[in-house]
């Protein structure tokens, strides 16, 4: 079926912040690694995300094979610092978790938020679209065309909204602050 024209629904930057909170504590941060990659690596979607492949060193990327159009849009892709942090949080997995509509849908209220059919895909190419500036670029790292690229999400957030969701991080366990604070004089 044909996707309608126009704009998509994305989330801003503090709600993709709640979801990735909420990923970092639901059932013990199992979703975090599925999660930062649909949102921060090549627009992975659901159906890509068991077949992606993550590695790590000088420099990070991800393969991103299956799924929907199984092989049509295998793509490489490089890891971003802000995909980095939030897989790094996740334990640096090698490989992903596949996470099906009632665990997406579970994940989603317990963040507060609604989920619609490819909002993290959409997100991510809507922020990075306005990032790199270049179609071209941001549809071969997602898999797509330009054509589609421009007319679904060129210009959908702010250059200050785009800038503000590439920094988003992991916050520092409490663990983490309590050791630090044990050091200070």
């Amino acid at each position: 079926p044909k996707v309608p024209l126009g704009p998509k629904h994305i989330f801003r930057t503090d709600e993709c912040q709640r979801l990735l909170d909420a990923a970092q504590t639901y059932l013990g941060g199992r979703w975090l690694g599925t999660v930062a990659t649909m949102l921060f690596v090549g627009g992975a979607r659901p159906s890509e995300v068991a077949h992606t492949r993550l590695f790590y060193g000088r420099h990070p990327t991800a393969r991103i094979e299956g799924g929907k159009l199984r092989g049509r849009a295998n793509r490489t892709v490089d890891l971003s610092p802000t995909a980095v942090a939030w897989l790094k949080a996740a334990g640096s997995p090698a490989t992903l978790a596949a996470i099906n509509s009632k665990a997406r849908g579970n994940l989603m209220r317990a963040a507060g938020l609604t989920y619609s059919t490819d909002v993290l895909r959409h997100t991510c190419i809507s922020m990075r679209q306005q990032l790199a500036q270049n179609d071209g670029a941001v549809a071969r790292e997602f898999g797509t065309s330009e054509g589609i690229i421009y007319r679904h999400y060129h210009r959908l957030v702010a250059l200050a909204e785009a800038r503000k969701w590439a920094a988003l991080r992991p916050k520092k366990s409490a663990g983490t602050a309590a050791a630090a604070d044990e050091d200070q004089p």
